[in-house]
């Protein structure tokens, strides 16, 4: 998991890869106004994780997430019904507006960094295997 986040870092840019945008905080702030500042801070943690398709609360969360499906304000977190390595590469791409980190050589970086992020730790790729994987 680690590496996969430092590699994330790198391709991107930033050590905030995973802030949420304002709008989605500003719900999930709205929703849990009368929350502790630490449930919201989860919340605005997994609302980034879920936009990047690694997390989906809708299958994996056994916690109240403020964003339910049929809520109005639903889409906004990019909840997914379920999650591709298609999603992960066009949200990342999403936050680099210059397309200055990615290109065709990227995809097999990408594929490792996806499998790296897996969110469930039993599915997530092994250090040996990531040592195999084509990126290398």
């Amino acid at each position: 998991w680690s590496i996969g986040i430092v590699a994330l870092e790198l391709l991107l840019g930033t050590p905030n890869v995973f802030s949420v945008d304002q709008r989605t905080k500003a719900i999930i702030s709205h929703k849990m106004r009368k929350e502790g500042a630490s449930d919201r801070e989860i919340n605005y943690a997994l609302a980034a994780l879920s936009q990047f398709c690694i997390f989906n609360p809708s299958l994996e969360s056994q916690h109240d997430w403020p964003l339910r499906r049929g809520d109005p304000l639903h889409s906004s977190a990019m909840v997914k019904d379920s999650c591709t390595i298609s999603d992960f590469h066009f949200a990342l791409r999403a936050r680099d507006p210059l397309g200055i980190g990615f290109d065709s050589s990227t995809d097999t970086l990408l594929h490792l960094i996806w499998q790296l992020l897996e969110w469930n730790p039993t599915k997530r790729i092994s250090p040996y295997e990531a040592l195999r994987h084509p990126y290398f």
